[in-house]
């Protein structure tokens, strides 16, 4: 159907002020009442008038004016510079009638009655305020009226309500006027529309008037919890727009589109005039395309730089963004246009259709930003023109798959990722911050110019030649082999020799590469001299690893030590069956990193006397553990069972043996990676020792043990799909050392102090990584180190007693910052 043109306007204009004479004076202000509202009344120009009831509600057929009459508007309202005509209304719910309506058929009845009724008219100078709980526009669900219509100055509408539902035959508000000086508020931002709904019935095909519509640089507002805008397709026609400039914000929690965004339509020359059209979404459901730019012919003729704005938290596009710009075919035309769509995604976005930027005239951009992810996008891109331009920024992630046209340009910026799975022909690149262009296997850049500061092309393919760059204007790009493509090789020579193949002939780009599963990250560096060196760091998540593992493995193999520690002073106590527990903790040091593990045990235990010199007894132990440091974190539990054997003889001599088993559990996190693993332990254990009295009070007592002790390994596989393959960890520790203190009157206890020298001649922990390639890690933890402690035993009775341990070390590859043992005994 045809639209109001601006030669159309001008009739309707010029017949508007023939039709309705000035009617006679009447009071400023009013109170009205329901019937006057229904049926229709007239109040001079300047008149306020208020009705207010919330218990009603309003039907609105015949004309209620406020100024002259105007028989196509329900309410119509004409006020002067000095003078403003207003009218409020608070109803609990409002109906606008409608003259004509659409049959079965889709056709329109008495199209006329349709296209010149309106809900209400404001024609300058005028306020209208409605506030309801429900308000609708249309008898039915084919109603071909039009809503509210602005024409002149200083109009203002504001309209409150909790439910809005709406059939127009186009324009839901068409926000004319003069001077930007005009102003619609459908809720605001601190009292929303809980549901608006508004629907065309001239047919997806129309064109001009959208359902929200600025013109003259007026602003139009809604916001609401939830909106349906349901509007035209046609390629000058949308849900929002403008016939020349202004400003139309979309504020919704839920918004949902089916039609176009139209930035297109207009025959106005306002060169420098903006047209922005907002929109701002928690979730944004669309059908429909977003149109931007002159078309330059028919209905898309015009001078005016025109932006699409959308936010959105989670975006659904099934259809095309396209900004295209051309110069407006008159004589007087200026060109040079600025058109633009800028998209902000902060969580996800799956865009179905083409991204388009082409122009002959003026500029055409469109810019993805965000946070969010839209690599579940078609990725198909059509760039065409040196002024036409993708621009991604922001943080989020988005993806190429298709790219047509060689002379536009693309820019990366900040930290935003970007995946290519195609060829990219460009004038030129710009890559500036952190951005990243991950090349895929089959993407190719191909520019005249790289641009900017920063940026990194991440080479994600064994093709060569996937960079082609003229002249590379930006010194500071990198060109960095992916983790995966990393692993591929069997060394970082082999790496750089294939990352240099994939650069080609273009210069000026530093090479390195991301550390893989396995592989070690490196870089290649200018020795100052004509030649470069590759320097590698080792792979965080492997040290990581071996980290947790040897610490896992430390601890494990720390609990196996001495009498003393385990039961106190067994030979104080006077009985044949004994209980016993004790709960210790430590803490371990481990490399230049500093990571610390943090084990807490409880151990319970029973044993009986088989002989004058003889107990034997058995155990169990639970330990609870953790791993932490920068970039790696893990847990480690151990389950142990242990048989015992002490022997004393009455001269102070003693020996005792002990056979362990533990069920090893380790959960860990390296980087990126995580893993678990279980392992089962065994040990075995002899200690001898003698007490001598110095005097009734102070006692030496030397001591000698050792211990052997096998960590069964697991082969495992992490998240990120390397195969671990432990190899058997074997541990044969010697220990000398010596126990001095002083004995409590009356055989109540002691005290001490010890100090050991303890050698690990084995002890070295090693783990081969395979993911293409392999690699090995490994950490020895032989070697010496000196253990040295205080601690004492307090006799509560013949048959109780208690003791304490504390125990630092010091030498060796991993440092114990302290252990705490706390015990009791009682015999029977």
């Amino acid at each position: 159907m045809g639209k109001l043109s601006t030669t159309r306007l001008a009739f309707l204009a010029v017949a508007v002020a023939a039709a309705f004479p000035v009617l006679a004076q009447a009071a400023d202000a009013a109170t009205i009442d329901q019937e006057a509202l229904e049926n229709g009344f007239s109040q001079s120009t300047g008149g306020n008038s208020t009705f207010e009831d919330t218990n009603v509600a309003l039907k609105l057929n015949n004309q209620v004016s406020v100024g002259t009459s105007n028989k196509g508007a329900k309410i119509y309202l004409k006020g002067e510079t000095d003078n403003i005509s207003s009218l409020s209304i608070k109803s609990n719910s409002i109906h606008f009638g409608s003259n004509a309506e659409i049959d079965s058929s889709g056709s329109a009845i008495n199209p006329g009655k349709g296209l010149y009724n309106f809900a209400a008219w404001q024609d300058g100078n005028s306020s209208l305020t409605i506030e309801t709980n429900k308000l609708t526009i249309g008898d039915n669900e084919k109603s071909a009226d039009r809503g509210f219509q602005m024409q002149g100055a200083n109009n203002h509408l504001t309209i409150l309500a909790n439910e809005i539902v709406a059939y127009v035959g186009d324009g839901f508000i068409n926000a004319q006027g003069e001077n930007g000086t005009s102003e619609v508020l459908i809720g605001t931002a601190e009292k929303r529309i809980k549901h608006f709904e508004a629907h065309t019935t001239y047919g997806k095909d129309d064109w001009g008037v959208a359902l929200l519509q600025a013109n003259e640089g007026n602003t139009v507002s809604l916001y609401a919890d939830e909106a349906i805008l349901d509007g035209s397709t046609g390629p000058v026609g949308g849900v929002i727009g403008s016939g020349g400039w202004g400003t139309v914000i979309v504020d919704a929690n839920k918004l949902t589109i089916d039609g176009n965004i139209c930035g297109t339509y207009g025959t106005m020359p306002r060169a420098g005039k903006q047209l922005t059209l907002s929109v701002k979404a928690g979730t944004l459901d669309m059908t429909g395309d977003i149109n931007v730019g002159n078309k330059g012919d028919g209905n898309s003729n015009f001078d005016r730089n025109t932006t699409v704005e959308i936010k959105a938290d989670v975006l659904n596009l099934k259809g095309n963004i396209k900004v295209d710009n051309n110069k407006r075919t008159e004589s007087d035309a200026k060109g040079n246009n600025i058109s633009a769509v800028n998209l902000t995604v902060n969580k996800t976005a799956n865009i179905t259709g083409t991204i388009i930027a082409s122009r002959t005239d003026g500029t055409s951009t469109v810019t993805l930003g965000g946070d969010g992810d839209a690599t579940a996008s078609s990725g198909k891109y059509e760039v065409t023109g040196d002024g036409s331009s993708i621009v991604f920024k922001d943080s989020g992630s988005w993806v190429i798959n298709k790219w047509e046209g060689t002379d536009g340009n693309l820019t990366a910026s900040d930290s935003v990722k970007v995946d290519v799975n195609g060829e990219v022909t460009t004038t030129s690149t710009t890559l500036n911050g952190t951005s990243t262009l991950t090349l895929n296997d089959g993407a190719k850049i191909s520019s005249k110019t790289l641009e900017g500061s920063g940026g990194t092309f991440l080479i994600n393919t064994a093709d060569e030649q996937v960079i082609n760059i003229t002249a590379n204007n930006n010194k500071s790009t990198q060109a960095v082999l992916s983790g995966s493509q990393n692993d591929k090789y069997a060394s970082a020579d082999d790496a750089v020799n294939a990352l240099k193949a994939s650069v080609g002939s273009t210069t000026g780009l530093s090479l390195s590469a991301a550390e893989g599963a396995v592989a070690d990250s490196w870089k290649v560096v200018d020795n100052g001299d004509g030649t470069t060196s590759v320097i590698t760091q080792a792979n965080q998540k492997l040290e990581g690893y071996n980290t947790i593992n040897s610490l896992a493995v430390f601890s494990w193999r720390h609990e196996l030590n001495n009498l003393q520690k385990r039961m106190g002073e067994l030979r104080d106590l006077n009985g044949n069956i004994g209980a016993w527990a004790r709960v210790f903790g430590s803490e371990q040091k481990y490399g230049d990193a500093g990571q610390v593990n943090k084990n807490t045990t409880i151990q319970i235990g029973a044993d009986v006397k088989v002989a004058d010199a003889w107990t034997i007894g058995g155990a169990f132990s639970y330990t609870d553990g953790s791993v932490e440091a920068t970039g790696i974190s893990g847990d480690n539990k151990a389950y142990a069972f242990t048989a015992y054997g002490v022997w004393q003889h009455e001269n102070g001599s003693y020996l005792d043996l002990t056979a362990r088993y533990a069920r090893l559990d380790a959960d860990f996190t390296a980087q990126t990676m995580t893993g678990s693993y279980n392992n089962n332990a065994y040990a075995v254990t002899a200690e001898v020792g003698h007490k001598f009295n110095l005097s009734e009070l102070a006692f030496i007592e030397p001591q000698a043990e050792v211990i052997y002790g096998r960590v069964v390994g697991d082969d495992f596989t992490a998240s990120n799909g390397t195969r671990f393959s432990q190899k058997d960890y074997d541990s044969l520790i010697g220990r000398l050392g010596a126990r001095a203190g002083f004995n409590f009157p009356e055989n109540k206890g002691n005290i001490y102090a010890r100090f050991s020298v303890v050698h690990d001649f084995q002890g070295e922990v090693e783990t081969t990584a395979l993911n293409n390639t392999s690699r090995t890690v490994k950490d020895d933890l032989g070697g010496t180190w000196v253990e040295y402690g205080v601690g004492g035993n307090f006799r509560l009775s013949d048959t109780a007693n208690v003791y304490v341990d504390l125990e630092r070390t010091s030498g060796g590859e991993i440092q114990e910052n302290w252990r705490w043992t706390i015990g009791a005994r009682k015999v029977f």
